[in-house]
């Protein structure tokens, strides 16, 4: 089973603060220069910061560089190092690591995303997190407990918004948008894919009969 980040329930002494994660910056570096794009972040907890233009202008930021940032995020980046051109011994090698991109790390977040994450709600006493379950989202979501959603209970699979990152918590705060049911039923999952993407996925039709609802259908199908 893999490790997962800040696993809930785990004993505290041995959770990593969001400052020795991301917290304050180290030396400084030589700032290239500055750059603002969006998020791309992968299981190990390092991020692309997307730029647009081409791949080589993406920047490269190590888990330990993101300060909170999350996948989707819009952020400023400190660009400290350029892309470096594979040798031409690498390059006739086939090399993975022939070239790289170039590096830095993420100063500010200039807007969370407003793309849900999808996860597991988890239940103890008083206390409730999301549990994620996506590739691109390595930590689970604390979630105030007096915020939960009529209906939400243990082991349901729950969209959440994160509101934040505060210092010195281990985990992101956030707080659930949408109940999309138990894990495993048809429904549930097909929601679960589409809430991720931000794509529609509840039928605004309440209160209509059928004729009224296949009316509505077909005149959003016609040109």
């Amino acid at each position: 089973m893999q490790k997962r980040r800040n696993r809930q329930g785990g004993e505290k002494g041995g959770r990593k603060s969001r400052d020795k994660k991301f917290g304050s910056r180290q030396k400084s570096k030589r700032v290239l220069e500055e750059v603002t794009g969006k998020v791309r972040m992968r299981g190990d907890g390092y991020v692309f910061v997307i730029i647009g233009g081409g791949p080589d202008n993406d920047v490269f930021v190590k888990a330990s560089k993101t300060r909170g940032a999350l996948n989707g995020d819009t952020v400023r980046c400190a660009v400290t190092s350029e892309r470096k051109e594979a040798s031409s011994d690498a390059a006739k090698g086939g090399r993975k690591d022939a070239a790289r991109r170039r590096e830095g790390e993420i100063i500010e977040i200039v807007e969370r995303s407003h793309k849900p994450f999808v996860g597991v709600l988890h239940i103890v006493g008083r206390q409730a997190w999301v549990l994620m379950q996506s590739r691109n989202m390595p930590y689970d979501i604390c979630i105030d407990f007096d915020t939960l959603p009529e209906g939400a209970k243990r082991g349901m699979k729950v969209a959440a918004l994160v509101d934040g990152w505060d210092k010195g918590e281990p985990t992101p705060k956030g707080h659930i948008v949408d109940v999309l049911g138990m894990p495993g039923e048809n429904d549930t999952e097909m929601h679960a894919i589409l809430a991720e993407y931000a794509l529609p996925y509840r039928l605004e039709t309440q209160g209509q009969n059928p004729e009224e609802q296949n009316s509505d259908q077909i005149t959003e199908a016609e040109p």
